[in-house]
């Protein structure tokens, strides 16, 4: 019997290994401060929407870069940022799949200069 396996299927498109990083209060002798703290990793699917070149100031540009990243529905801030590949995403807001119910869409910003 064979195996039915659909390959368009969004869980096959998940192949992407992204870490979840966030803001975590500590105690220090001056009182509460923050630092950057590992949360989790997750399997995802990333699509870039859009991209823009721009320049700043004295001479110099940046590339303002957005992508669509979906995965399976689970606790997100958009104060979380993800790094893939050694470059960080930072996320600008996250929807809920109306139709299932069991992902999200996530919207994240690749900047470089």
């Amino acid at each position: 019997m064979r195996e039915r396996t659909n390959r368009n299927s969004l869980t096959t498109k998940m192949n992407n290994r992204v870490e979840v990083w966030g803001k975590k209060i500590i105690d220090t002798d001056l009182g509460e401060d923050y630092e950057d703290s590992f949360i989790k990793k997750m399997w995802c699917d990333i699509i870039p929407i859009g991209g823009s070149k721009k320049n700043a100031s004295g001479e110099t540009e940046y590339n303002d870069t957005t992508f669509k990243i979906r995965a399976r529905k689970q606790e997100l801030r958009s104060d979380n940022w993800l790094i893939y590949r050694e470059l960080r995403y930072d996320i600008k807001y996250i929807l809920p799949d109306f139709n299932t119910n069991k992902f999200i869409e996530i919207y994240a910003e690749l900047n470089t200069e």
